[in-house]
């Protein structure tokens, strides 16, 4: 039986958990175009990075991170070390990540729509900040001392042993507590767990929310995470956490710190303080719920949900068609209609949005798209996609712009839409819905963040939510003046999508505790409550003859579209409406040092100085007593031996460094590599010396020199997603240099020096993927290379390859139909290259000249146990493939007898895999571990091996 790996990688996965599952080495999410110009704002705690085109909105930001410093870091009394802070002002969505190894915050602050009732920027720095506190105060005792030894990994490393649901819970509970907002005011944010407690009678267990699930739909670790901090911090203070992360910082040698901090201070593990806190709040949530009476409606999806459905964004094509966005764990997303009758039938699949609203008009679908720069993964841009029904084609009115939330006028020829430049520049935007050019554009009064606009009936006017220092509000712009008015002023409950209906505006708002559809009576000035909801009411749509709504309803399987006719003598006034929600954020405030108000943020001018790219290639951050190298990781290969490693990534993430010494088969190694994006071709270069050179034959009397090896590759990373496929391409050249010592039989002398040149384009076009999909429905892989030593004819000769992958879908949901072919052909001299192409499963130490490979492999889900084995294992899925393997090979040489066949051969094998996804010890490293049955044709005989998989990449902590 074959083993399963180096016995070496054990070390270095406990390495790179050290570096942390949260906090990955090296972690980068993209570039922005190297030909921008960078500034930099120095203070006392922080260095913001940005481009120039974000001087204006960076002096804003340095004043609010400035401000929130003393706050956010109040309750864990605890204040970090300066920090960088990066803004990525080219992307289009608001978010934000924190990375340590080398610490920084990445900002990327373009605001989305659906943001909550409060300055977005404020809402990033409130959250990210707390993630740097978090970190930053594990670094003592011992994690003190590994920060010697291994630099900035370290406190990164240790981090490890904190679970997401601590960092992301109490980095929620922060930027509620300071704030008068925040997602732990949002009864959205509590809706599905509350909703699986209420209607499933208990929450999922805890190893299922730490680590997931393929069967059923699980609340994030935010959600869950919220509650757990907010409950603890309310039943034993927020004491019990800045103890927790003194202890992990000091004696991450338990191995489960946290475990016995918690025990501790409460008498509960992590286990039994989650089961605690939801058998707590399952009480409450019932109790409120006892307290409401809902609203009747007609649910209108009919189909029966054999997973958890989402059906969202409904908006009235007629006064009987409904279209919807439906998505779910086992589908991807998609329009839908819905006919009266209850039938579905499938519109369209769009490509990659941010989902937060449709439009329809005139048989006719119109969203914003996030389109991505072939290059640069910082520049993004959002167009405008427009489907029609009748003919089934889909059109991009615009290209290369930042339009968000776009809604049709009512006779489908004007679009009203968001534009937000990098700057930041807030404005509302006209266009024609034939060739996309601007009709009209308005500036935001104040440069207030517009939320999804829409139309009024007659068409004279456009209804917008806005958000300013006091919370949300609507106003409404007159079209032909040019004027704004205020029709509804701000506060901090959360409203989303304004419709305008005869003299009144529906909307949704929080202001019962739980998501509803509310009215705004234009003419009075009255608010009213239109649903009642159990667990919320979202995307109100008005029919065109004015009789009826239709808005999403949550239950625990997912959204539902639901109906209802339109009765305002049955609304129930504002006033009379009582928020019953358990408010736990009410405890958080009373232990923080109070609110960050913007009104109360400096207003300070501070010096912006260049930052210069080539001064600021190399960062310096960690180390290691050992070597192994971090670029190109295999666990069946890779090893670490004695020696030193420094690693860096600059702030940019542009250039990434490896300086190594290694002491391995009695000799001294030096090992360098430096990988730079900075540039449109990504260059990669390394150097290796050491050790005694390949010498053939080994006769040569003479010293020789010390191994030297040298490698330059170029490469294009092209990303051309478009749609709902993810597509692209990437061409590289690789030049090698070896100093090896082979013996010129025409010259009767020894020549030293090789040069190999590997020429490569890869091409790849996939359907993108649901959560349960193990491979796409469609896809399509092209893999060209060539390989030759230009000058070295004698000995080494050419060798080119072609090799494709197709994907197919199979018989029923999830499964897949795999197809591998490719053809390899050599021209030796004196020596061979190893092949690129497999071998069947079962052939191994061989290498053919010539090679015609061909696979047929059919994979499937087996079933979904979510099944915990106490605290050791997590098993998350079980699936199996059959396969078919066929290879013609001809002049075959065999490694282990060095004979060389010269006839033509056929290796074939058929046989299955069985493999389980699994979590051991709730690491949230995900593992593989699979058997597999390969019986050889030719051979009459079978082999069984074990083989397995680790993910030990790519994790952060992101917003």
């Amino acid at each position: 039986m074959q083993r399963i790996f180096n016995p070496y990688c054990w070390l270095i996965i406990f390495f790179l958990f050290l570096q942390n599952v949260s906090f990955a080495q090296f972690y980068e999410k993209g570039q922005d175009p190297g030909y921008f110009k960078w500034k930099q704002i120095n203070t006392d705690n922080f260095q913001i990075i940005f481009p120039e085109s974000y001087e204006k909105e960076a002096q804003r930001l340095t004043n609010t991170l400035e401000y929130a410093y003393d706050y956010v870091t109040y309750s864990l009394h605890h204040k970090p070390n300066k920090i960088s802070v990066i803004v990525h002002n080219y992307s289009i969505q608001n978010n934000g990540f924190v990375a340590w190894a080398p610490k920084r915050i990445e900002l990327f602050p373009t605001p989305n729509q659906d943001d909550y009732p409060q300055d977005p920027l404020k809402q990033l720095v409130l959250h990210e900040l707390r993630h740097i506190v978090q970190v930053d105060k594990l670094n003592q005792g011992l994690t003190k001392i590994l920060y010697y030894l291994l630099g900035e990994q370290a406190p990164g490393g240790v981090t490890g042993m904190v679970p997401f649901w601590y960092l992301e819970g109490d980095a929620v509970a922060t930027e509620t507590s300071l704030s008068l907002a925040g997602r732990g005011r949002l009864p959205s944010f509590e809706m599905k767990l509350r909703a699986l407690g209420l209607e499933k009678g208990k929450i999922f267990s805890y190893d299922k929310s730490l680590l997931g699930s393929y069967k059923d739909y699980v609340p994030n670790y935010y959600e869950y995470g919220y509650q757990m901090v907010a409950y603890s911090r309310r039943k034993y203070s927020s004491q019990l956490w800045d103890n927790a992360l003194n202890d992990i910082g000091k004696k991450p040698f338990t191995l489960n710190p946290l475990h016995f901090s918690l025990y501790e201070q409460t008498g509960l593990s992590k286990k039994r303080l989650y089961d605690e806190t939801f058998r707590e709040l399952n009480a409450l949530w019932k109790k409120q719920a006892d307290e409401l009476s809902y609203t009747q409606y007609t649910k209108t999806n009919q189909k029966k949900k054999k997973a958890y459905t989402n059906y969202r964004f409904p908006q009235y094509l007629n006064d009987s068609v409904i279209i919807a966005e439906k998505s779910g764990i086992d589908q991807i997303r998609k329009f839908v209609a819905i006919q009266p009758d209850g039938r579905e039938i499938k519109i369209h699949t769009p490509g990659f949005y941010n989902p937060v609203r449709l439009s329809v008009a005139q048989n006719k679908i119109v969203w914003a798209e996030r389109i991505q720069d072939p290059r640069w993964e910082h520049q993004r841009y959002s167009v405008i996609k427009i489907f029609d029904i009748t003919s089934g084609i889909e059109k991009s009115l615009t290209n290369k712009t930042r339009y968000f939330a776009p809604a049709f006028s009512k006779d489908g020829l004007r679009i009203a839409t968001v534009e937000i430049t990098p700057e930041n520049k807030v404005s509302l935007v006209i266009l024609n819905a034939e060739n996309g050019k601007i009709i009209q554009q308005f500036k935001s009064p104040g440069n207030k963040i517009i939320q999804m606009p829409g139309w009024t009936e007659n068409g004279k006017n456009i209804i917008s939510i806005f958000i300013d220092e006091k919370g949300k509000g609507i106003r409404k712009l007159n079209l032909t003046s040019g004027k704004w008015e205020m029709i509804m002023k701000p506060d901090y409950s959360d409203k989303q999508n304004a419709v305008s209906f005869q003299h009144y505006i529906l909307y949704h708002s929080t202001h019962s505790g739980i998501d509803n559809v509310y009215a705004l009576n234009t003419k009075t000035g009255k608010k009213y409550q239109v649903t009642s909801s159990k667990f919320g009411a979202f995307d109100v749509a008005c029919s065109a003859n004015g009789n009826k709504i239709v808005f999403s309803d949550y239950s625990s399987q997912g959204f539902n579209l639901a109906e209802m006719e339109i009765n305002p003598d049955q609304w129930i006034p504002i006033e009379a409406i009582k928020n019953n929600s358990i408010k736990l954020y009410e405890a958080l405030v009373k232990q923080e040092k109070g609110p960050v108000l913007s009104q109360n943020i400096p207003g300070k001018n501070y010096e912006a100085k260049p930052y210069r790219k080539w001064q600021n290639i190399f960062q310096f951050h960690s180390w290691a007593p050992f070597y192994f190298d971090y670029f190109d990781f295999d666990l069946k290969t890779s090893q670490i031996h004695p020696g030193l490693t420094l690693l860096s990534q600059n702030q940019l993430s542009t250039a990434n460094t490896s300086i190594g010494y290694a002491y391995r088969d009695n000799n001294h190694h030096i090992l360098t590599k430096f990988i730079y994006k900075g540039a449109y071709p990504v260059i990669e270069i390394s150097a290796d010396y050491g050790d005694t050179p390949f010498v053939y034959p080994d006769t040569l009397d003479a010293d020789v020199s010390n191994r030297f090896n040298y490698n330059t590759k170029i490469s294009i990373p092209v990303n051309l997603t478009r749609n709902r496929f993810i597509r692209g391409f990437f061409p590289s050249i690789n030049a090698g240099y070896t100093n090896s010592y082979i013996f010129n039989e025409n010259k009767q002398a020894f020549e030293k020096g090789r040069w190999l040149m590997n020429y490569r384009f890869y091409f790849y076009n996939y359907l993108k993927m649901s959560d349960k999909d193990i491979y796409p429905k469609w896809g399509q892989i092209f893999d060209l290379r060539f390989v030759n030593s230009p000058y070295d004819q004698v000995n080494y000769g050419s060798e080119y390859s072609f090799r494709t992958k197709l994907y197919f879908p199979g018989l029923f949901n999830h499964h897949s139909l795999k197809i591998k072919a490719g053809i390899e052909k050599q021209k030796p001299q004196r020596f061979l290259y190893f092949n690129t192409l497999d071998y069947p499963r079962g052939y191994d130490n061989r290498i053919s000249e010539e090679l015609q490979a061909f696979t047929a492999e059919y994979t499937m889900p087996l079933f979904y146990p979510d099944l915990s084995l106490f605290s050791l294992a997590y098993i998350k899925r079980f699936r199996g493939s059959i396969f078919y393997d066929h290879t013609q090979g001809k002049r075959n040489y065999y490694l282990l007898t060095k004979k060389t066949n010269e006839t033509t051969e056929v290796f074939n094998s058929l046989g299955a895999e069985f493999i389980t996804d699994f979590y051991v010890l709730r690491i949230p490293f995900p593992l593989s571990l699979g058997i597999r049955y390969a019986y050889k044709l030719k051979t009459n005989t079978y082999k069984t091996e074990l083989f397995f998989n680790v993910d030990i990449f790519g994790f952060n902590i992101n917003r």
